[in-house]
């Protein structure tokens, strides 16, 4: 996991600002102090979530511009393999994407997914990574906390 978390782009989309939140997940904790996340919480099972705000530094750069980054970096640059892409909405209406990526097999096989919503002036990117079993059991919950994003 803590590959798939130091990856240098998406360190690039995280960032802290403005009042940004998501509901957090039925089972999962709510973490105080989210470290440089807008907001985090894990489960026991040793999922985590956690979602991250930036500036868009260029607005005509909108969410096929920043899936397909997202898409290039996990799969061309660290290996993971694309197990499904989706579209999502926020609650308020603002469109999405939802990449699952895998990596490893069997009990070292991890899942990671990511939920991306572009603005013009925000990028906002929502991560949930954990064993692939246990991200695979708490999907929907998942789903909908990072469908609850205002």
């Amino acid at each position: 996991m803590n590959r798939m978390l130091s990856a240098s782009f998406l360190l690039l989309l995280l960032g802290s600002a403005g009042c940004v939140s998501l509901e957090t997940p039925d089972g999962y904790v709510k973490l105080k102090n989210p470290g440089s996340y807008d907001f985090k919480a894990v489960s026991p099972r040793g999922n985590a979530i956690a979602l991250s705000s930036r500036p868009n530094e260029d607005s005509s750069a909108g969410l096929e511009f920043w899936s397909a980054a997202v898409e290039h970096q996990k799969v061309d640059v660290d290996g993971m393999k694309l197990a499904g892409r989706d579209e999502i909405n926020s609650r308020s209406g603002l469109a999405g994407k939802l990449f699952t990526f895998e990596t490893g097999d069997g009990r070292n096989k991890l899942a990671y997914l990511v939920a991306l919503y572009v603005k013009p002036d925000r990028i906002y990117t929502i991560e949930a990574a954990g064993q692939a079993d246990a991200i695979a059991a708490d999907r929907e919950k998942l789903r909908r906390s990072m469908a609850s994003l205002r």
